[in-house]
């Protein structure tokens, strides 16, 4: 899933230069590197220490939502200039 979003960011990019996206895109990318390699390590190459990075992983992918909310936000035109 987090494949898909970081894909359509790459596409919403492409015509926008916007430091939130940028952001967001770069968080998810880090989120999901330690989150998945936290875990997989643990179980495929028995590192168990290393699974402390999952938490922090989830974390920036919690915050890359954020971001992109940020983002959605920043680029809509505000209401109040009517």
């Amino acid at each position: 899933f987090y494949a898909l979003v970081i894909c359509v960011l790459g596409l919403a990019g492409i015509g926008i230069s916007s430091r939130w996206l940028t952001l967001a895109g770069w968080t998810f990318v880090a989120g999901i590197l330690c989150f998945c390699f936290g875990i997989d390590a643990a179980i495929l190459l028995g590192w168990y220490g290393v699974i402390k990075i999952a938490p922090v992983g989830g974390m920036l992918l919690m915050a890359g939502w954020v971001l992109l909310a940020g983002a959605a936000f920043a680029l809509t035109p505000s209401l109040s200039r009517n």
